[in-house]
């Protein structure tokens, strides 16, 4: 009995997760109604595993259940994507500090050779392709931290800011982070300064808000200046 129980959950797991990355990409919509019986048809799962899964991306905050109606893709809102943004920013800095006293050798390799894909899928204006890797980049430091909860936060977070941006606040086309913003987040870490750290993360989310709400910094202008 056990051993189904697990297989059970795993199961519903790798379906949130399926629909987890629907919806961070665009796929499914905002304002999608998610029905459990074409969702079953989909993955070839019975219904209850597709429950589990809705109630899972409604506790996140990717879908709304409403009570009669059913479960949909969630529409964030202006003051939503404010506040995802303001908590993973912190959590991020979180993460950080933690990770600063865990990192390796090998941990800092691999940041740095996924900066060098970033930075070719820039080159050659393969947008998505270097926003996966930014989002992975980041990911590795909630990982390097250990910290299951704060990952779980995180990826909750990447997926509602990934719906309100495919909802109306796309970063502009052809657009990548300038190279130092990482680069900084990765120097600091190497040199196990917490003090950089925390400034070079600081001045990421900087440009990203930026970008987000309103601004838009050039090339030449500071890195985390606002204005």
């Amino acid at each position: 009995m056990e051993s189904d129980r697990i297989v059970q959950e795993d199961l519903w797991t790798r379906v949130a997760r399926r629909l987890r990355e629907d919806i961070s990409t665009g796929v499914l919509a905002p304002g999608t109604r998610l029905v459990e019986a074409d969702l079953a048809e989909r993955f070839g799962v019975s219904r209850g595993p597709i429950r589990e899964a809705l109630r899972e991306l409604t506790r996140s905050g990717l879908a709304l259940d409403r009570p009669r109606q059913g479960v949909f893709v969630s529409t964030p809102s202006d003051a939503d994507l404010e506040q995802a943004f303001a908590f993973r920013e912190a959590l991020e800095t979180a993460a950080a500090k933690i990770a600063l006293a865990k990192v390796t050798a090998a941990d800092i390799d691999r940041l740095r050779s996924i900066l060098d894909a970033m930075d070719r899928a820039c080159a050659d204006s393969e947008r998505a392709g270097g926003l996966a890797l930014d989002l992975e980049f980041h990911r590795e430091i909630f990982l390097f931290s250990g910290n299951v909860r704060m990952l779980s936060a995180h990826d909750d977070l990447a997926a509602q800011l990934l719906l309100s941006q495919t909802q109306n606040h796309a970063l502009k086309e052809g657009v990548c982070p300038p190279a130092a913003l990482h680069r900084d987040i990765l120097d600091a870490l190497a040199a196990g300064d917490e003090q950089e750290l925390v400034a070079a993360v600081q001045a990421h989310y900087a440009w990203t808000g930026d970008r987000l709400f309103g601004a838009d910094p050039i090339d030449e202008k500071p890195v985390g200046a606002r204005g």
